[in-house]
């Protein structure tokens, strides 16, 4: 039929598009030297001393003018996508073709066939308009077809909000395809006033955020792009709540950040993810106070290839690190980010150890032969329920674990120590909190060696291996329902890049015993996580996918928490970065080693009652010792 011909002869130019856009640009480059002849002498009237002129001159202009095109990329393109960039291109290619071919004919054959000087004017003025015009016509041929029925579904209709620069950058990327369908961008959506009634590149600005979910049945969209660069905290959750059940999907575009630089660009347009609803201003790095620490020094990271461990790999690499040393008992995970690290840093050494952190004798020798002059330690049993049934286990790998890091450290005269907490280790309900509040002790009573050690607690980070995020995607993907142990359960939430980012912060300005506390903003309800992954999928909460209450797990805090009895927050000048005031009655090392040393006894011994007990005894100590030097404080 007439339909699939010229379907297939669609397909077939598409196919050999950049052939087609060389014969062509050929064509109309001798079109415009020829016209140039002709309106030079009035039509064919060409005196018979200028004739040679013309054909000699034809292949040398033509050759120069393919040449300067394929020199600025003119033809690379599809035309169908022209812009402005495109046309300076263009034009720049022009002149440089036209400079040559006069400099090339008045130097070399000018005294043989005598050329006007009008005709090098007038063939780049028809070569540029003979060009540009075959590009608007492409372009403009395609914007028709799509006006007439080229639309497709309403899944391809998009509104984009935002109507500034990344707006119109945003417009581009998504009217030429994404996720392998072209898309028709029918509006946009702002709530700057002076902005209502205008359009850009055609396309109008038809409305406020506030009527976007009349705007989204009203227009027939089913796919909305956020163009904000910095959206303000909740304002994407509001939008999505404003357009549950409106079967519209969300996307926004990917930004590049570089650490060493700290350039920003944008990349690519994307789905919206549950961590752009968090809403926060991206984190601003002191470039040359991390790079100033880690330039240059040989630094260890534990838990290396677990989700905070490899983040921390990826971003200490930038900082040109002259060793980075990757240890994980996982060989499967250290193994990824070895391969990662080495594809994209290949002038860096890394060299990774397959080691446990409880083993002494290896960790001694790894510092002894080593010589690690930073360490991020990141390896930590992190898994609440888990936990809870394994104390010994708890206990052996975070103490036990942390102990011997941080001793291994002191001994070899380390420069800093950089252990990653929890919120979950303030007034701790849970095995997995003590234990790390107990790793915070042992730092703190660590201070007067040359060793700085510094602690640094947040709390949950959104998509870690295990964690909330992912298990609520796995159950998305096997049809729901999604499960939350209580509809009031609240948690605070960090990116992984951000968290980390802070963590390298944090390590460049620590002093002896420092424990930071990040600020991770406002808490989140975990049912409401669950809601909006819900709405990012395109679906709808109890019509599509259901979500159950299982009640709370043993150990787990409705509330977390980041400052216990008599702790103090001081303000750094890091951004969203304090520090707990520091206390002048902590353990002495002697005195919280005995302890150490008996916790561990019981849990070596797998003796999980004894193990329980006494590390709860310890946290009980520890409470009443920081209540009683609260109340001590407020009296004074």
């Amino acid at each position: 039929t007439n339909q699939n011909f010229m379907t297939r002869l669609q397909a077939i130019i598409f196919e050999h598009h950049r052939v087609l856009s060389f014969l062509v640009t050929a064509f109309f480059c001798v079109v415009a030297y020829l016209g140039a002849f002709l309106l030079r002498f009035d039509l064919f009237s060409i005196p018979p001393v200028h004739q040679p002129c013309l054909w000699v001159g034809l292949p040398i202009m033509v050759a120069v003018r393919l040449i300067a095109l394929h020199i600025f990329g003119v033809n690379r393109g599809l035309y169908r996508f022209v812009s402005m960039h495109d046309f300076v291109k263009l034009l720049k290619a022009v002149i440089l073709g036209s400079v040559v071919f006069a400099v090339l004919w008045l130097t070399l054959l000018n005294d043989s066939y005598f050329m006007p000087r009008s005709i090098f004017l007038l063939e780049a003025l028809l070569c540029m308009s003979l060009l540009s015009s075959l590009r608007i016509s492409v372009r403009l041929w395609r914007s028709r077809r799509k006006e007439r029925g080229g639309r497709g579904t309403v899944a391809n209709r998009a509104l984009i909000i935002g109507a500034g620069n990344m707006g119109e950058s945003i417009f581009r990327l998504v009217d030429r395809s994404f996720q392998g369908r072209d898309y028709d961008v029918v509006g946009f959506v702002d709530d700057s006033k002076r902005k209502q009634g205008s359009s850009i590149h055609g396309v109008p600005v038809v409305g406020r955020l506030e009527a976007l979910p009349d705007l989204v049945l009203d227009l027939d969209v089913g796919f909305i792009v956020f163009a904000i660069s910095t959206p303000p905290e909740g304002l994407y959750a509001k939008i999505l709540e404003s357009c549950d059940g409106l079967n519209v999907r969300f996307n926004t575009i990917s930004v590049l950040r570089d650490m060493s630089s700290g350039e920003v660009s944008y990349d690519k347009v994307r789905s919206l993810r549950v961590e752009d609803l968090l809403g926060r201003a991206s984190v601003e790095v002191d470039q040359t106070l991390v790079s100033n620490s880690i330039q240059d020094r040989i630094v260890l990271v534990t838990g290396a290839g677990g989700s905070i461990g490899s983040e921390l790999c990826t971003q200490l690499a930038m900082f040109g690190p002259s060793k980075l040393i990757l240890l994980d008992s996982g060989e499967t995970a250290l193994f990824e980010i070895d391969r990662a690290l080495r594809r994209a840093y290949p002038d860096l050494v890394v060299e990774p150890v397959v080691a446990d952190v409880k083993q002494q004798d290896v960790i001694e020798r790894l510092f002894r032969e080593k010589g690690p002059q930073y360490v991020y330690h990141a390896a930590a049993y992190k898994h609440v329920p888990l936990m809870e049934a394994h104390p010994d286990e708890a206990i052996l790998n975070n103490v036990r674990g942390t102990r011997i890091l941080a001793e291994a450290a002191r001994k070899y005269q380390c420069r800093r120590f950089v252990m990653i907490s929890s919120d979950k280790a303030v007034r701790p309900t849970n095995v997995m909190g003590a234990t790390k509040r107990m790793c915070e002790l042992v730092i703190q009573s660590m201070n007067g060696s040359e060793t700085i050690f510094t602690a640094v607690r947040f709390g949950n980070v959104l998509g870690s291996n295990g964690s909330v995020i992912p298990i609520f995607k796995k159950q998305l993907e096997e049809g729901g329902p999604l499960t939350v142990t209580h509809p009031e359960m609240t948690r605070y939430f960090m990116t992984i890049p951000e968290a980390v980012t802070l963590v390298l912060q944090c390590g460049s300005i620590a002093t002896a015993g420092d424990i930071f506390v990040l600020d991770m903003g406002t808490p989140v309800r975990i049912i409401d996580l669950a809601k909006n992954m819900i709405r990012l999928s395109g679906l709808q909460e109890n019509i599509d996918i259901a979500i159950e209450t299982t009640g709370l797990r043993p150990g787990e805090k409705m509330y977390e928490e980041l400052v216990a009895y008599g702790e103090e927050l001081q303000s750094t000048d890091v951004p969203k970065v304090n520090v707990l005031k520091r206390t002048d009655n902590l353990l002495a090392y002697d005195e919280l080693q005995g302890m150490i040393s008996r916790l561990e006894k019981f849990a070596e011994d797998r003796m999980i009652g004894e193990s329980r007990n006494y590390l709860w005894k310890l946290i009980k100590l520890d409470i009443d010792r920081s209540r009683s030097q609260g109340q001590e404080e407020a009296v004074k």
